[in-house]
């Protein structure tokens, strides 16, 4: 039996489907992303899905398809900032990827429902635009439910001990682990974490306060934009001889980061640094 394909319901169940898909993914890994790029990337999946209308292609040829999409929705969704945690945000979007994939087969060659194809990797369901909205308004309503019991629940997970330390001197800053830190070193691809000048002082590095004039000491000192919701500007930072960050149950783990210093204001009410979670990857 011959079976019809609506370009306009595969694309459109198939953007609604990626975009889940990415959540799980940035959820996994604990990426920070906005909706719009993860819709952008969910788009790059919905084209992919196109792949349905060919005729069956060699299963090596569709697993490069399949890893293909993949890995330029991740890029397109989170962004590259270095090779290792673009890999690693690659790997869940394949691990959820494979598993929606795996479970649509399952129903496809167990109950073979009227209205379901799965061709090459991609799969393409067949309902009624009316049924596609109300799914949409519901996921998007249970998706915001989880996102913010998620965000209260790690609430106080997400917090730690970051001890900083140059020569003979030493702080231990009260932090917070922030997926919205998205800081980086442009050219290292390093993280950065926001602490406040107060705090920092007694581990500052000499020229710090003359730099740009500071001498040789300016070899650790580099200057970081940054962007939030109050605007944007450059940050100077510098990079610590030794750093340590001490998890919830007292785990600690050496890191390699750059410190940024917020010259005035505070980060937090009980914390004094934000803490980019890539520096804990």
């Amino acid at each position: 039996m011959r079976q019809t394909i609506y370009i306009d319901v595969l694309i459109s169940v198939n953007l609604l489907v990626d975009y889940f898909l990415l959540y799980a993914a940035g959820q996994l890994s604990a990426s920070a992303v906005s909706r719009a790029r993860m819709c952008l990337g969910a788009f790059v999946g919905a084209c992919f899905s196109c792949s349905v209308l060919l005729p069956p292609l060699p299963f090596l040829c569709s697993a490069a398809l399949s890893a293909s999409a993949c890995g330029l929705m991740t890029l397109t969704a989170f962004g590259f900032r270095s090779w290792r945690r673009y890999l690693r945000t690659a790997m869940y979007v394949v691990l959820v990827t494979v598993c929606y994939a795996g479970l649509m087969l399952a129903i496809w060659l167990v109950a073979a429902p009227r209205g379901l194809i799965v061709n090459n990797g991609a799969v393409y369901i067949d309902i009624p635009p009316e049924l596609l909205v109300a799914v949409t308004v519901a996921a998007y309503a249970l998706l915001s439910l989880f996102s913010g019991r998620l965000r209260k629940r790690n609430l106080i997970r997400s917090r730690c001990i970051v001890t900083v330390s140059c020569g003979d001197s030493c702080v231990e800053l009260d932090a917070i682990i922030d997926t919205g830190n998205l800081l980086s070193e442009p050219f290292s691809g390093l993280p950065v974490i926001v602490a406040e000048y107060d705090a920092l002082l007694p581990v500052l590095p000499d020229g710090f306060e003359q730099y740009p004039d500071g001498g040789e000491a300016c070899s650790r000192l580099r200057v970081i934009p940054y962007s939030g919701v109050g605007g944007g500007g450059m940050m100077l930072a510098f990079r610590p001889e030794r750093l340590t960050a001490t998890l919830p149950g007292g785990r600690a783990q050496t890191a390699d980061a750059y410190i940024g210093v917020l010259r005035t204001g505070r980060v937090g009410r009980d914390y004094r640094a934000i803490v980019n979670p890539d520096m804990l990857l």
